[in-house]
């Protein structure tokens, strides 16, 4: 929906952002009695509401609401700031540099939405052995997803947006390893989802927000797009050891369990990659 929405108004030269905003929500409508009706076909049972199951939904479901606003505000908070606090055009090359960054994340995102339905259909014992080998892996995807951003933004966005966009190496650098930390809790959250475990990432998000406001405030009017980049790395920082703190409290997964690569990891990613390749070449 969103990107019919965007082509559409690219091709008709309309640049209205509320309208934009206003077709993307509803398109999106008009799928509902469609995913109704596809849900409906596929329940046994019907769409019944089943009451036994309000308390324990609950329980799960709150702290994933809860934590929704301050992921959010961690992940947008830096460019909200830098909207009062600086220019158009310092925000206009921060956000491009931001959004460029982050392209790695999808990639990332999907080991997560893989592993929250494995974890949650394995016994407790093998799910979190499970969760410690792909949870080492994505450390490895997440750090070379960075570092391949941070070493890219400085040429990439300038040739694809003119030279008015070039930022510094810094700020650069600083987005790719903020990205890497992101991609890499992103993992770990969904982990903890599958794992029945979800108010250690309210916790870890809600201490990660106060970690970037925090931050915002005291470095923005001193570093400028610079302190912004920093802030979001300290919140993302922030968040990764909490939910460490909590994997290891809860699982027994100490740190160097977890985030920590060990060199099996590192073969298993090749492996995969090469069984990837040979099977697209047949």
């Amino acid at each position: 929906c969103w990107l019919l929405t965007v082509v559409f108004f690219a091709a008709t030269g309309n640049r209205n952002v509320a309208q934009m905003a206003a077709t993307f929500v509803f398109a999106q409508a008009l799928f509902v009695p469609l995913v109704w009706r596809m849900a409906r076909a596929t329940s046994p049972s019907g769409l019944a509401i089943d009451r036994s199951l309000f308390r324990p939904m609950l329980r799960y479901g709150v702290p994933l609401l809860l934590a929704a606003l301050p992921k959010t505000l961690n992940a947008r908070l830096d460019q909200l700031f830098l909207a009062n606090a600086a220019t158009a055009e310092e925000l206009g090359r921060y956000a491009v540099t931001v959004s460029w960054t982050g392209l790695g994340l999808p990639l990332i995102g999907a080991i997560g939405a893989i592993l929250f339905p494995r974890l949650a259909s394995m016994p407790r014992t093998q799910a979190t052995d499970a969760f410690a080998r792909a949870a080492r892996g994505s450390t490895i995807v997440a750090v070379l997803t960075g570092l391949l951003a941070a070493g890219s933004a400085p040429f990439v966005v300038p040739l694809l947006f003119g030279s008015s966009f070039e930022v510094p190496l810094t700020v650069s650098v600083v987005l790719g390893g903020a990205t890497a930390l992101l991609g890499l809790n992103m993992v770990l959250e969904e982990g903890l989802r599958g794992l029945g475990l979800t108010r250690p990432i309210f916790v870890a998000e809600a201490a990660g927000l106060l970690v970037t406001v925090v931050s915002l405030l005291f470095l923005i009017p001193r570093l400028g797009i610079t302190g912004a980049a920093l802030s979001s790395a300290l919140g993302y920082s922030s968040v990764l050891v909490v939910l460490t703190w909590s994997i290891f409290g809860n699982l027994r997964l100490g740190p160097g369990s977890v985030v920590v690569p060990r060199r099996a990891d590192l073969a298993s990613i090749i492996s995969r990659v090469q069984q990837i390749r040979r099977s697209s070449e047949a």
